[in-house]
């Protein structure tokens, strides 16, 4: 057996997994993390097959949320290690003014923005529209990132599924293409 600990924000927020052979066991620290956020985020047991430009693939399993703003997960192409990420702003929103703005963005609404200062300038989120994602046929919020130095990348945010359904970024476009919560691709 392994025992890993994941230690989450400045709280110490603690989740533990436990692997025992190929099956792995998450704590129910993540069930309870849920109501911290201000957003529905997809349960531990919802996969995410996504395809992308040049022939992308990815599978993505959710593990819920952990303490606001991360969200746990993990992907068949980097073995079962179960990792974290933060929606529309990485890791400039584990600092408390990044936090703070991506709270405020919620529940999200079209023309809603934040503008925060992070340890290497301005960060500003903004919900630029509303769409249907193909080929799922789920609407999502546009969420436009701006980051310091002027990237900007876009995140679809689909409010019933409870995760990113596309994301675009310097010429590079990915798109979940089938989703389950249940047990089988949909």
């Amino acid at each position: 057996m392994i025992f890993h600990v994941l230690i989450k924000g400045l709280s110490r927020f603690i989740c533990a997994r436990l692997a025992v052979g190929a099956v792995y066991l998450i704590s129910a620290c993540a069930v309870s993390a849920q109501a911290d956020w201000p957003m529905f985020v997809a349960p531990e047991g919802c996969s995410f097959e996504w395809n992308g430009t040049d022939g992308y693939f990815e599978l993505a399993h959710s593990f819920g949320p952990a303490q606001f703003p991360q969200i746990l997960f993990s992907r068949d192409d980097w073995g079962p290690e179960v990792t974290d990420f933060v929606p529309f702003c990485g890791v400039a929103c584990l600092r408390p003014e990044g936090r703070a703005a991506l709270r405020n963005l919620f529940p999200l609404k079209v023309g809603n923005m934040q503008t925060f200062d992070n340890f290497l300038g301005e960060t500003q989120i903004s919900v630029t529209g509303r769409e249907t994602v193909a080929p799922l046929g789920v609407e999502a919020f546009i969420v436009e990132t701006k980051l310091p130095g002027g990237e900007t990348f876009q995140s679809w945010w689909s409010v019933d599924i409870g995760w990113i359904v596309a994301y675009q970024a310097d010429g590079f476009r990915k798109t979940v293409v089938r989703y389950t919560c249940e047990g089988g691709l949909v």
